[in-house]
């Protein structure tokens, strides 16, 4: 919803061009990201398979090269037992999808 109504304010920018379009699907890019981090820093105690997390995992997969693997990636890592091999597995399967989605450098 908050997206939605992000989009309609940019739609009232009096300037043209094809930026104020791109500005939401930065954000959503962004937010999605933002959910994995928080996936992986919370893996030991929450469910890195939970609904929303894997929303932003198929979003944040589909149509980038190899996307598939990387979710399938995420999916195998959410189920190893051991906290610690958990997390350093998600970390490395969500700097990958940062990668494919061209943010590798950003934070």
């Amino acid at each position: 919803m908050k997206s939605m109504e992000r989009r309609q304010q940019l739609r009232n920018v009096a300037f043209g061009g094809d930026w104020s379009e791109q500005i939401p699907i930065r954000e959503d890019l962004r937010a999605a990201l933002d959910t994995l981090e928080m996936a992986v820093l919370a893996s030991a105690d929450e469910d890195p398979c939970e609904g929303a997390i894997l929303t932003a995992v198929d979003a944040l997969c589909r149509g980038v090269a190899k996307g598939d693997r990387m979710a399938r990636s995420w999916r195998e890592a959410s189920a190893i037992h051991d906290q610690g091999l958990r997390y350093a597995a998600l970390d490395r399967v969500f700097k990958n999808i940062r990668s494919g989605v061209g943010l590798a450098a950003q934070g």
